[in-house]
């Protein structure tokens, strides 16, 4: 980069947090939020309700689970916000019988636990959630 720039002003992590940070808000932009859309508290009184039960406090204290439950969230917020804790802990462990059919050996795991999660809440609507080889069967595309 010194070279190319002819600078010795090179600061490589400075460059790579403004690039990745240039991603993101373009990202955010791509995905703005139409009116009348849901709001950011709402997903944090949604999540506050549920972290309630100790088994799904644990379960949004992994990364992975919360980023793709947040990615996720726009497409099932109306079928979700409507599940109590016991109806919505149903659905994670089917979420996670199902992740556990995969050969974590083959898959990048964090990548594909977002995805798994993203892809779940995102279609809680149009899922047989009580049925574990039914979700594996819709995540081996996404996933593999």
């Amino acid at each position: 980069m010194a070279f190319l720039s002819g600078s010795i002003a090179i600061d490589s992590q400075k460059l790579i947090q403004e690039k990745l940070d240039e991603l993101l808000a373009n990202k955010i932009l791509e995905n703005s939020p139409q009116g009348g859309s849901l709001e950011f508290y709402q997903v944090v009184e949604l999540i506050s309700k549920f972290v309630s039960s100790p088994k799904l406090d644990k379960w949004f204290k992994i990364n992975n689970n919360l980023i793709g439950f947040a990615a996720g969230i726009r497409g099932g917020y109306s079928a979700i916000h409507e599940m109590e804790s016991d109806e919505f802990q149903v659905l994670v462990d089917s979420l996670e019988d199902a992740f556990r059919k995969f050969d974590v050996s083959k898959i990048k795991l964090g990548r594909a636990r977002r995805l798994a999660v993203n892809y779940v809440i995102s279609k809680v609507e149009t899922l047989d959630y009580s049925d574990p080889d039914d979700i594996a069967e819709r995540l081996t595309s996404i996933i593999d």
